[in-house]
């Protein structure tokens, strides 16, 4: 046990360097859907509402051109009953973000860090990191998996990094962090 153990260590330790650099590296920029998926635990932990206005002023351009009236206001059509601006991101991928974003929240309120708006550097690397690990989590579930109905670690562990090469998860875990695709494996992973 002892051979493959020390044999397997610097392994692991390259592995562990590979995970860090990644997470240091991981984007934080909101865009695209990703406004709308994050816009849920901005708004909901910071406004205590689920009003977007505010949190859809961060959005990219090409986000704000899909609420724009063209006259610098919201369309109508993007208006609910209630007068709010619609969210059609559902918000699962918010829920799997709050813990990260109750973390961030809390520094940023003893510490007085950023302000407190939800989008200062330290929310968005939060939840950023949060998905981050929630694919990594998916993929350790995929192998822990593999391993129980008998596959040998190594194919389990190859198997995982062929996951990582041949689909879009590297890319939604670490360069688009805020769709809803890197978190969604966590889910996928389980069942």
């Amino acid at each position: 046990f002892r051979r493959v153990l020390f044999r397997s260590a610097p392994r692991r330790w390259a592995a562990a360097l590979v995970v860090v650099g990644l997470a240091a590296c991981v984007n934080t920029e909101v865009r695209g859907d990703g406004n709308g998926y994050y816009a849920w635990v901005a708004s909901a932990v910071v406004d205590h509402d689920l009003d977007f206005r505010n949190q859809y002023q961060h959005g990219n351009r090409l986000f704000l051109r899909w609420f724009d009236d063209g006259a610098g206001g919201y369309s109508t059509a993007r208006i609910t009953r209630t007068g709010h601006i619609d969210n059609q991101w559902s918000v699962g991928t918010a829920a799997l973000w709050t813990p990260w974003f109750l973390v961030a929240h809390a520094i940023v309120r003893v510490r007085g860090l950023d302000p407190m708006d939800g989008y200062a550097p330290l929310y968005r690397r939060a939840c950023a990191l949060g998905s981050f690990f929630y694919a990594l989590a998916a993929l350790w579930l995929g192998v822990s998996a593999a391993r129980r109905f008998g596959v040998s670690p190594r194919v389990a562990v190859i198997s995982a990094i062929v996951v990582c090469g041949a689909t879009p998860l590297l890319v939604y875990a670490w360069l688009l962090p805020f769709y809803a695709h890197a978190p969604g494996e966590i889910g996928r992973a389980h069942v």
